[in-house]
């Protein structure tokens, strides 16, 4: 996650994360402006062995979107990862819908699989492989 601020006032740490939010996200897109980031926050307690989640929210949907579907084929430094922000039920949602996709898997080895479109609205494709006949 994104390394947590050493600056001792909440105002120093927010201008770091940011800063830091802004220079990983421009990794992705590289458009992108300080005014472009309207919140940033961190969730959870602070621990010593890994960094706190950060919240950062756009100022359009857009953008945000663009930023997710950009940030498959982008590496991103300081092992950061970029997530959608998902419900809970979005979150079981997703659960189920890809414990849908093993045991489709496992049924049809034959056949290969496809997921179509983002968190809430996926759909499965089956994708038939073609077996060489034996001469």
């Amino acid at each position: 996650g994104l390394v947590e601020s050493s600056a001792n006032t909440s105002e120093e740490k927010q201008g770091e994360d940011r800063a830091r939010a802004l220079n990983i996200l421009k990794h992705v897109d590289q458009s992108l402006k300080a005014e472009d980031i309207r919140v940033i926050y961190r969730t959870g307690k602070k621990r010593e062995d890994r960094a706190r989640l950060t919240i950062v929210k756009l100022s359009s949907s857009k953008l945000r979107n663009d930023i997710l579907k950009n940030t498959r084929g982008t590496s991103i430094p300081e092992n950061c990862k970029i997530r959608p922000d998902l419900t809970k039920a979005e979150r079981e949602d997703e659960i189920s819908f890809f414990k849908r996709l093993a045991d489709c898997k496992e049924a049809k080895p034959n056949s290969g699989f496809r997921v179509v479109g983002p968190p809430g609205h996926r759909r499965l494709m089956e994708i038939r492989k073609l077996t060489v006949p034996q001469a």
